[in-house]
């Protein structure tokens, strides 16, 4: 018989009895297993397999670590699942005192993947308690750390597409309000100290926004813009302006587009550089007649005296350092200078091979230790073959927290009544004025030249340009001439005359150049000046 010819409708499916149960029972205890299957596997399991509560964490400031027995599983605020037991709850912030607390974390069985059992946490976090002595350590260290930060992303340029500066300045303010939520005299001079800091490393629109809406929050004391804040922040920058008539040019420098060309049409830009003009005819000449030559047996090296010239005037010394350098280098510099005596040459490498010698705790075999205490990094000391087989090459590959404790290890060497140390920005740009160097090693070469054999000058100062950077003992910003010093002891260090890898077509003598103290680079060395007892 053909079937395709049978009506659809009138095709039955009969289902046999399976271990002698007829369809009519089974069929609907399948149903039913499969149903408690379903709610068993969305009600009951999850709850056993996971086991617990979700615990909110909030912490004042923001951002703390935190960590559940030990691992760590997120930063607040937010929401972690924690299995149930005894937990230890911990909430760390650097600068802070850790919060500890043992916790009896229960959860539920039924449901739990729809309605967890929660908990929450809001935590205060203060500085480390004790001795004032020691909150007052900590307030320190956590300003001093904010600054560090806010000067290395000023050396990044403008944010762009691919990074956008973080808001430390606000950041630190919002800490500040968290040791002391009223904003009283506790922290608000530490906020100015970091405040004083900032202004001069200020190189871009971003960090400018950043500084400006920390300092209105804070003169507020709310932690957010009010009236009060507005005339506290303006206050603020009549004060700053009144000690630096150079401010309106930074802040014309820094400002683009729209807002340079309104700003560069007020009275005030013309204010600065009035001011500008007067600094300028202040200046003074350095004087390429030195006062002779001091010779230091102890470390071999000679030291050339040098007699800044003060015109007359009981003002600190205003050296214009004429054209155009990079990074504020063509702003002039005041200093209080007195007589000094730099080195004729760099510092060779026979003197830097006796200390780590000396001093094994500075040697490149304790080079993983130095890193972890944060003072140098994995370039330290990284050409020391070559300055073992050539020691009158000048030192180099060390940081400036190593050249430090080395230049500390020189003056050691020396009688009681005579020191060495690194040289000022003012004096090392006093030199460089009066010995009017020409030439120098840079690039193409393979490296550094001796000390001794590299170019020298009108004074008879040798390697003033070229061949290795010379760390000074000046913090880097980059209008730090504009402002008066910063009570703040942090940042980048300030490094001149440009080394052997340097395109000599591409660099002034007036270019600064910074490093961070914990750099340890070939390309970077030092120079001394000698300090004799009167």
């Amino acid at each position: 018989m053909d079937d395709s010819d049978q009506n659809p409708d009138e095709i039955q499916v009969r289902l046999k009895p399976i271990l002698g149960l007829r369809p009519a029972v089974y069929v609907p205890a399948f149903y039913a297993v499969a149903l408690v299957a379903i709610l068993f596997a969305v009600l009951v399991l999850p709850g056993l397999r996971a086991h617990g509560s979700v615990i909110t964490v909030r912490s004042t400031p923001p951002g703390a670590a935190v960590r559940i027995d030990g691992d760590y599983v997120g930063s607040t605020p937010g929401s972690f699942f924690v299995q149930s037991g005894t937990r230890e709850l911990e909430i760390e912030r650097p600068y802070f005192a850790a919060y500890r607390e043992t916790v009896d974390v229960r959860g539920r069985v039924v449901g739990s993947w729809f309605f967890p059992r929660r908990a929450e946490r809001d935590v205060v976090l203060a500085l480390p308690g004790g001795a004032a002595a020691a909150e007052r350590e900590s307030l320190r260290l956590l300003v001093r750390a904010a600054a560090e930060e806010f000067a290395a992303w000023a050396l990044a340029g403008e944010a762009s597409g691919q990074y956008q500066f973080p808001p430390v300045a606000r950041d630190l303010w919002s800490d500040l309000r968290a040791v002391d939520p009223m904003g009283n005299a506790g922290v608000l001079p530490s906020f100015g100290a970091f405040v004083s800091f900032a202004l001069p490393q200020v190189a871009s629109e971003a960090q400018l926004a950043d500084l400006a809406s920390a300092v209105v929050s804070s003169g507020g004391q709310t932690g957010v813009a009010v009236p009060s804040g507005l005339v506290y922040a303006a206050q603020r920058l009549a004060s700053a302006a009144a000690e630096a008539p150079l401010m309106p040019l930074h802040l014309q420098d820094v400002l683009s587009g729209n807002r340079a060309s309104t700003f560069s049409d007020t009275g005030w830009i013309a204010s600065g550089e009035r001011a500008l003009s007067d600094i300028r005819a202040r200046a003074i000449e350095p004087d390429s007649r030195t006062a002779g030559v001091v010779s230091v047996a102890a470390l071999g090296l000679d030291f050339i005296r040098f007699v800044p010239d003060r015109a007359g005037s009981s003002d600190r010394v205003v050296i214009d350092p004429g054209a155009r350098g990079a990074r504020g280098g063509d702003i002039p510099i005041g200093a209080d200078l007195e007589p000094f005596a730099v080195s004729r040459t760099e510092v060779p490498a026979r003197l830097l091979l006796e200390f780590i010698e000396t001093v094994p705790e500075w040697s490149p075999a304790n080079r993983a230790v130095l890193i972890d205490a944060g003072l140098v990094d994995a370039d330290y000391l990284v050409d020391i073959d070559r300055m073992r087989a050539n020691p009158e090459l000048p030192a180099s590959g060390i940081s400036a927290y190593a050249a430090d404790a080395f230049v500390e290890w020189l003056s050691a060497l020396l009688p009681a009544d005579q020191t060495v140390r690194l040289p000022t920005e003012a004096e090392w740009e006093y030199v460089r004025i009066a010995s009017a160097a020409q030439a120098g090693v840079f690039a193409p070469t393979d490296g550094p030249v001796v000390a001794a054999g590299a170019p020298s000058s009108r004074t008879g100062v040798v390697g003033l340009l070229g061949n290795v950077w010379e760390l000074t003992s000046d913090r880097f910003a980059r209008y730090a001439r504009v402002y008066p010093d910063s009570p703040i002891d942090a940042g980048q260090r300030v490094v001149r005359g440009g080394g052997w890898a340097n395109d000599e077509r591409r660099f002034n003598a007036s270019d600064r150049g910074a490093v961070d103290p914990s750099w340890s680079s070939p390309f970077v060395g030092l120079r001394l000046v000698l300090v004799s007892g009167r």
